[in-house]
């Protein structure tokens, strides 16, 4: 920002984006040369009510920049990530000030204050990972690489930018305008393939609004220049769902693939020298199979994250008596935003369930049994995030007859419907993780519960699955609500199965698990990309 004085009070502004909303009754009033100079910048002033036309659109979008006056604000406005926010104090002395737009441990924002004749930023401050350092070479490499190997002859005209979730290093953390003036510094020198790397997420509306806000304030780079790798499988059809609610035209091209197969192929490592893709002749893995036999438990089910569809599954083996006989965890101590506590999940009574989601069957479950929680299986304080696939796992797989996999993504929130109090994923995307990778790679029989479709992309892959030894239509079920109360009469039903028919029952599944194991060990095409990705980096 050294390059932009920062006396300028309307162009430090517009230099941030020429469409610019205004958070109070009127900016014309209160604010006329600002209003005015803006205007004649160039700029845009659009209402706040043109991002919440529909709820499906208030939960993906906002104003990419916000002015606040203090004298007309409003005492609370929830902003979102991507949004750089300019407040004008009423006074010069701005630590006078008790408005809730100077707290600045409550936003994630990039904040400007205009003090002391000048535009001053406070607030936290996230790290670039730029490409040019080992460790991150390595990342992208792994990411971007991992899925499109047919882009390592174009690795030098790529350049990656980091756009996923680690906090640390989060776009929207970083101020926009050295994240510009880093990506224009590589186009200087030949970069013409800007790629951003959220390849660990399904698509989420803080990486494509600040990829947008990138992308228009660089202005001068073409379509065919910009693209976003994520591990949303159908990558494309979700990006451009997200710019029709939002009204608005796709202003990068998306490449998607299975990234969370080379994510758990990486801990499969294990130090072997020969390292690659390929682990079929892999010392440690090679030659396994699945055992038929009795278990002690019914099913497995891990449940890291808190988050709604998890709660509700937990809430109805819980119903069925069934946790006490099965491998299940589940922990409402951290990551639970709203619903940490035990009156949250009082479904008549709680601030945080709306109307429409009080009818739910078994979620009052949660509040009944709280004292049951946390439910603990292989977190350690050293592996408090097991992605891993870990031997140390094969006592909870060997020893329960199959897997219910709560995948990351299972409602569809882009149609208004899908907004669950907690840790509600605002995309519409089939995501595969590290979670339906476990059961594969530990040879275990599952059921999914995730956006329909999910199996025919493991499928498309050249996995196999179950139907109908498991009735499997429940992938076929666009309805939410439908589509769960199907797995969860699939999972009564194998869950009460006896151990003789359990017995019968592995028989058959055996050639689909070992052809699933041997199948992750091989080398294949992950990417799901629609367009030929080779084809347009040769232009």
């Amino acid at each position: 920002m050294e390059d932009i004085d920062n006396k300028q009070f309307a162009e430090f502004i517009i230099a941030h984006g020429k469409t610019i909303s205004y958070a109070g009754e009127d900016f014309g009033y209160y604010q006329p040369e600002l209003l005015k100079r803006l205007l004649d910048l160039g700029a845009t002033i659009k209402d706040l009510g043109d991002y919440s036309k529909t709820k499906a659109q208030e939960n993906i979008d906002g104003p990419n920049i916000l002015i606040i006056d203090d004298r007309d604000g409003p005492k609370h406005y929830s902003c979102r990530e991507w949004c750089t926010i300019f407040i004008i104090p009423h006074s010069d002395n701005v630590n006078i000030h008790k408005c809730p737009w100077h707290d600045t441990d409550s936003y994630l924002n990039q904040q400007y204050i205009w003090e002391n004749n000048m535009w001053q930023r406070f607030g936290a401050h996230g790290t670039m990972l730029k490409p040019w350092t080992e460790h991150a070479d390595k990342l992208f490499q792994h990411q971007i690489l991992g899925i499109h190997p047919d882009l390592a002859i174009y690795w030098d005209k790529i350049y990656p930018v980091y756009a996923g979730a680690s906090y640390e290093h989060v776009l929207y953390r970083i101020p926009i305008l050295e994240s510009v003036r880093m990506i224009e510094k590589a186009i200087a020198k030949g970069k013409d393939k800007i790629i951003f790397s959220n390849a660990d997420e399904a698509l989420q509306p803080h990486s494509i609004h600040m990829a947008h806000r990138i992308i228009d304030l660089i202005g001068y780079m073409p379509k065919n220049s910009w693209y976003m790798l994520t591990g949303c499988l159908d990558g494309e059809d979700s990006y451009n769902n997200l710019c029709d609610i939002m009204g608005i035209e796709p202003k990068m091209n998306i490449l998607s693939g299975h990234r969370f197969e080379n994510v758990v192929k990486d801990s499969m490592y294990m130090e072997h020298p020969e390292r690659s893709q390929d682990f079929t002749e892999h010392p440690h893995w090679k030659g396994r199979e699945y055992k038929i036999g009795k278990r002690d438990k019914k099913l497995l089910c891990f449940n890291r994250m808190p988050r709604w569809q998890r709660a509700r599954m937990v809430a109805f083996l819980l119903e069925h008596d069934l946790v006490k006989d099965s491998y299940v965890s589940f922990d409402l101590s951290t990551n639970a935003e709203l619903m940490g506590t035990k009156e949250a999940w009082d479904v008549e009574n709680s601030p945080n369930i709306d109307n429409e989601f009080r009818g739910d069957p078994y979620i009052n479950n949660i509040y009944k049994y709280w004292d049951t929680f946390p439910l603990v299986l292989n977190r350690t304080v050293d592996r408090d995030n097991p992605v891993d696939i870990n031997d140390d796992d094969l006592q909870y797989f060997d020893n329960s007859y199959f897997s219910v996999v709560n995948e990351t993504n299972f409602y569809h929130c882009l149609d208004g419907k899908g907004g669950r109090p907690i840790n509600c994923v605002h995309t519409d995307g089939v995501f595969i993780s590290e979670k339906l990778y476990k059961p594969i790679a530990h040879r275990h029989p599952f059921i999914v519960a995730g956006l329909n479709g999910t199996l025919k992309y493991l499928r498309d892959v050249g996995y196999k699955t179950f139907h109908p030894i498991i009735n499997e239509d429940y992938d076929l079920i666009v309805d939410d609500e439908e589509r769960l109360q199907a797995i969860e009469k699939e999972v009564l039903r194998l869950a009460t199965l006896d151990d003789d028919t359990w017995l019968q029952l592995q028989e058959q599944l055996k050639p689909i698990i070992d052809h699933n194991y041997n199948h992750i060990l091989k080398i294949k095409k992950l990417s799901t990309t629609k367009f030929d990705v080779a084809e347009k980096f040769a232009c």
